[in-house]
Order: structure tokens, then sequence, then C-alpha cells
């Protein structure tokens, strides 16, 4: 079967579409869009450039010839739950059902889409943490089993607005299960992207910047970089993202103060996951893992 989930997230829509049959699941494509609902208001010019988004999405799904699609939304559309108006416009423009889904679902998803291509021990300990515009979304797990999760109402935009410090009194529900953990992955666009920074990436490259080991140093080392750096010398170190220049650095600091946070090492790292939510939820509906 051909299907294909649309991401509607705070920051980017993403369109993720896949082969599923007895041997698998097998990514077919994958486009990303920046959108960015959650940086401010709601204006006309960003309506037009959701439908415009989800139009092309719809295009791109008949030309692959998709069978079923399923869309999301997560923080963005939740906050915007009660702009009945706007969520009409939406599924208008998707021509299915937006399924928002909690925020406690989010982060369970993202760690069921993270670990799911892992080789990862039953008995060996998993954090997530997948950072986007409006929220983060952490999870604790055994192997590939979630066991707690929950999610945090700062995202990037947030930190770029109000500053990081902002994300102070979370921080002991993130740390309490620090001393068990023995792999820790970095889920979402900011840190994928500083992935391709940290690798002197010219293009989006999958294969090489999943499984990415990022130390601390090296997040703090790019966040800096692109707070002080003018922006014609950060096109050149992001050429494949340029629209998220503006809050990458926000991102990473959400990031950064986890690991300081947690350090689950001498030197705190992260292992970069291009997989996330997305991934989580089209596995979900097509039956391939248990939950609701």
């Amino acid at each position: 079967m051909r299907a294909a989930t649309v991401d509607i997230g705070s920051n980017s829509f993403i369109l993720l579409i896949v082969d599923s049959g007895i041997t698998g699941v097998r990514k077919i494509h994958e486009e990303f869009r920046t959108v960015a609902l959650a940086s401010g208001k709601i204006s006309q010019k960003k309506i037009e450039t959701a439908k415009k988004t989800i139009a092309d999405f719809r295009d791109i799904c008949k030309g692959y010839n998709v069978e079923q699609t399923f869309p999301f939304g997560t923080e963005a559309m939740r906050n915007l739950s009660k702009n009945k108006e706007l969520i009409h416009l939406l599924e208008e423009a998707l021509g299915e059902k937006l399924n928002i889904i909690s925020g406690r679902k989010e982060a369970e998803l993202s760690f069921v889409g993270t670990t799911y291509n892992k080789n990862i021990k039953s008995t060996e300990t998993v954090m997530t943490i997948d950072v986007g515009g409006g929220s983060t979304e952490v999870a604790y797990g055994a192997g590939k089993t979630v066991k707690e999760c929950f999610s945090i109402p700062v995202g990037a935009w947030k930190v770029k607005q109000e500053g990081s410090s902002i994300l102070d009194e979370y921080l002991p529900a993130v740390t309490k299960n620090k001393e068990k953990i023995e792999h820790l992955f970095a889920v979402g666009g900011n840190i994928t992207s500083a992935a391709g920074v940290f690798l002197g990436l010219d293009e989006y490259i999958e294969e090489m910047i999943d499984g990415t080991r990022m130390y601390l140093a090296d997040i703090e080392q790019i966040e800096k970089r692109f707070l002080a750096l003018p922006r014609d010398r950060l096109e050149k170190l992001l050429p494949f993202d340029r629209e998220r220049i503006d809050i990458l650095p926000f991102g990473l600091a959400i990031y950064r103060k986890i690991l300081e946070a947690v350090g689950c090492s001498p030197e705190p790292y992260c292992i970069v996951s291009t997989r996330g939510v997305r991934w989580g939820y089209i596995l979900r509906m097509l039956g391939l893992i248990r939950g609701d």
C-alpha cells in the first residue's frame, strides 16, 4: 500500500510518502516547507502559504499514486483549535479530516518513529528530545517501548521571543530519569539542520545526517555562530535550509540546556534522528505498531 502523512507543525509542514508491504516500510518521497504558524499572529499571508503548501502536497501525492493520506496537527494546531475557520480552511485544502494530536501523543509517536529502525536492545534505556517551533516533546523508554512521555510548551519561537530561561521550570521533569539513559536521540528540523552544518554539507543528505553524534560543545559552537554571524555568512553555512536561519540558534538552545541538565556521559552528546513524529504517526495509522 502506498500511503502518506502530512505533518502540520508549528514551523514546518512535512509530507512523507511510504510504501508498506510484507517486507516493511520504505520511504518514497519526503518534502519540507516552512510556514511558521507559531511565529506570531496568523496573517492572511500565512494562511495562503499554508493552503498553497497543502495544495502542492496533494498534487505530489497524486503524482505518486498515493492511496490514502493521514494528516495530523501538532502544537500550532493545538493552540489554534478554537479557530474553527482556520481548521476548516486547512481541512478543505487537505480534502481530509485533520487529526490534532495531544502533546503527550506527539512525544510518544516521536519516540516510536525515532526508534523504529534503530538497533536497540529491549533492556537499554532511551530518551528522545523533539524540539519544534511551538513545543518540545520528551519521552523515555526501554528498547522501543515508551515508558513515560510529556510535552513542554516551549519551542524555538518562544525561546526567540522570551529567552531560554523560560525552559528552566521544566528541567526537573526532564532530568528525573537522567541516571538511567543509555541512548539519547535528538529529533527535529533544528538539530538535523545543525548536523548538516556540523558535517559541512551543501545539501540535505538524510543518509549522512541520520545517526550523527553531536556533543554538547558542537551544539554550543553552532548556536553561538548563528547568533553572531551576519545573514550572508549564515546562508553559506546552511544553504539547504535558509528559511530556518532565524530560528535555528533558539532551537539549539533547548537541546543545549537539556543536554547540560541530563549529562548522560562525561561528555554529553546526542544522536541525531531524521525521523520522529511523522514516522510514528504513519506507522501507527498503517497498523504496524501498537497503540490507539
